[in-house]
């Protein structure tokens, strides 16, 4: 189970860290983490991606709404190895590659 004080710094308002506790009471969490993973099996299991591309997919919400959720649960796929950033090689030192303003990232 994710813990609550990783999605609110401690710097936060505490209405921050109150949100975030039920985000993960609630099963919220959870359940948009499944969804954005979905969405990139289903579209993108072989082709990077970016918050944008997945965003686009998700229908159920209009696309500011879709974008946010994508861009707030992508650390936390990354952190459960689910995805990872993609990295460009230019001389000796790695960078992230970025596409219209966006982090790429890849199914693991």
């Amino acid at each position: 189970m994710t813990d609550p004080k990783t999605l609110a710094c401690t710097n936060n308002p505490q209405t921050s860290k109150d949100a975030a506790k039920k985000m993960v009471a609630s099963g919220a969490l959870g359940r948009q983490e499944k969804e954005v993973l979905y969405i990139i099996e289903i579209w993108h299991s072989d082709s990077d991606f970016t918050t944008k591309d997945i965003a686009v997919k998700m229908l159920g919400y209009p696309y500011h709404k879709a974008y946010d959720i994508c861009r707030k649960r992508f650390s936390g796929l990354a952190n459960k190895g689910k995805i990872e950033l993609v990295y460009r090689y230019e001389g000796k030192e790695p960078f992230c590659q970025r596409r219209d303003g966006c982090q790429v990232f890849r199914l693991k």
